[in-house]
């Protein structure tokens, strides 16, 4: 589903979302990015985004710098490193955790968007277990049996889980909620 692509009352929106902001990646204002299905296309230095502020504006910003993450692939659910023209310090990329990157609507991206949502990607989705806060997807992989998430769990540590009913269930607002996730975390420390 295309975020935000009606205002109230059915009019079009000028904007899409391309995707979620991670944290932060470096003391010069980069951040972890993960991009919705397909947009990596284009993705590009140069291109100016929007960022929503508190009030509802877009703010425009220009993207310096996008590199993908080593070790990711673009066609899996990629995680990137973005800098923004405006922020300059780690404090400031700190702030952008969890906000959205927003695109000027064009046919381009309209296209884009609505050929990926065939395959649903939960990268960028924040995961929740009994405890609250368990982590975030990174990354997913398709196998013939089912998609694995790569998720970086709340203490930095990474974990992979398959994306079954058994352990996850799905809501609509971008979240997974986990079942029995810390089993896996403790697989993780093992040697």
């Amino acid at each position: 589903m295309i975020a935000d692509p009606r205002k109230t009352g059915g009019e079009s929106s000028p904007y899409l979302e391309v995707g979620r902001f991670g944290k932060s990646h470096s003391l010069h204002g980069e951040c972890r990015f993960f991009p919705k299905p397909g947009v990596e296309k284009l993705l590009a230095a140069g291109l100016t985004g929007f960022l929503r502020s508190g009030r509802g504006e877009f703010i425009p910003h220009r993207i310096e710098k996008l590199t993908l993450q080593k070790g990711a692939s673009a066609s899996r659910g990629a995680m990137f490193f973005l800098k923004l023209d405006r922020i300059q310090r780690r404090e400031d990329a700190d702030l952008l955790r969890d906000q959205s990157l927003w695109v000027t609507t064009t046919e381009e991206w309209v296209t884009l968007l609505e050929s990926s949502e065939e395959n649903e990607s939960f990268v960028g989705y924040d995961v929740y277990d009994e405890r609250g806060l368990f982590g975030r997807v990174l990354s997913q992989d398709e196998t013939p049996a089912h998609t694995i998430v790569l998720i970086e769990h709340v203490s930095g540590q990474e974990v992979t889980v398959p994306l079954i009913e058994e352990f996850f269930q799905i809501d609509s607002s971008q979240n997974l909620q986990g079942i029995n996730l810390e089993m896996f975390l403790e697989d993780s420390h093992e040697d």
